[in-house]
């Protein structure tokens, strides 16, 4: 045979294994993430399919409590608020009611839990409260009257066996406009 055919053979050889090198080491594994960002889009399709619905779902609720579009937008601004300022009050209101009614709040901690509407936030509160039976019945008739939009999710009242103070643990929801929105 020929020495250029044979050097053309060797040639196109090294080429078709690039190739092949190539394919395996950075094409296939970004199939693989590709693949991964289909379903996550998918997923994300079908979630914001969900959040139209529930909007909607929830203005046309709204709307039939006889509001305007008008005091649904003060709702979402005074009664829902956003989270950077809300946070703050919400703390100081809690603080405001411990020392009206000398109790003493601990082991605060809050956290954010996803939910299906872009356009807010569902911020879990958990505290605890000591001190006595009626400060603590007073701090939860003004808590559920105060100017702050909260659901109670879970009270836990346990007392103390070395004086008459009683322990009141607190699980709060309550949900904000999302900074951008």
């Amino acid at each position: 045979m020929n020495k250029k055919l044979i050097y053309t053979i060797y040639i196109a050889a090294a080429f078709v294994i690039i190739n092949l090198l190539v394919f395996f080491f950075m094409v296939s594994p970004k199939q693989s993430s590709v693949s991964g960002l289909s379903t996550e889009i998918t997923d994300l399709r079908s979630d914001i399919t969900k959040i139209s619905s529930e909007n909607r779902k929830l203005k046309r609720e709204l709307q039939s409590l006889g509001m305007s579009g008008e005091q649904i937008s003060v709702f979402n601004d005074e009664i829902i608020g956003n989270r950077s300022e809300k946070i703050e009050k919400i703390l100081k209101t809690l603080d405001g009611l411990c020392y009206r009614f000398r109790l003493e709040r601990t082991q605060t901690n809050y956290t954010t839990v996803k939910i299906t509407d872009d356009n807010y936030e569902k911020i879990k509160i958990q505290f605890s409260i000591n001190g006595d039976y009626r400060g603590i019945r007073y701090f939860i008739s003004n808590l559920e009257r105060s100017e702050h939009f909260f659901v109670i999710e879970q009270l836990m009242l346990t007392s103390s066996a070395a004086d008459d103070n009683l322990n009141l643990r607190i699980a709060l929801t309550t949900y904000f406009k999302k900074a951008d929105s």
